[in-house]
């Protein structure tokens, strides 16, 4: 559970990275159209409160300070990645599903 909390976190991360226009256009080569940056940024928000949901529902108290070591740690690896190769950005988000996708079947 808790590899399933942190590669939801970091795809939270990862989508209000790309809902701003410099990330977006050093990943995609254009910027963004408000609308995509809405989507992004409304999905992201969506994903974080599941994540703090499921770290409450499954570790209570200890399940908050939990929360917040993933999302400093998921922080620090989208703020890296787009500082040194912000094209690995690109393939973060589908390796990402299919990890979840994946943890889900077992």
């Amino acid at each position: 559970m808790d590899s399933l909390i942190f590669i939801l976190t970091l795809l939270s991360f990862t989508g209000f990275a790309l809902a701003k226009n410099s990330p977006y256009k050093e990943v995609f080569a254009v910027r963004p159209t408000p609308r995509i940056s809405f989507i992004l940024t409304c999905s992201s928000w969506i994903i974080l409160l599941l994540t703090f949901g499921l770290s409450l529902h499954f570790y209570a108290g200890y399940g908050v300070l939990l929360w917040c070591g993933f999302m400093a740690l998921s922080i620090l690896i989208v703020s890296f990645l787009l500082a040194v190769k912000p094209l690995y950005i690109k393939w973060l988000a589908p390796i990402s599903m299919l990890f979840i996708v994946g943890l889900l079947a077992i």
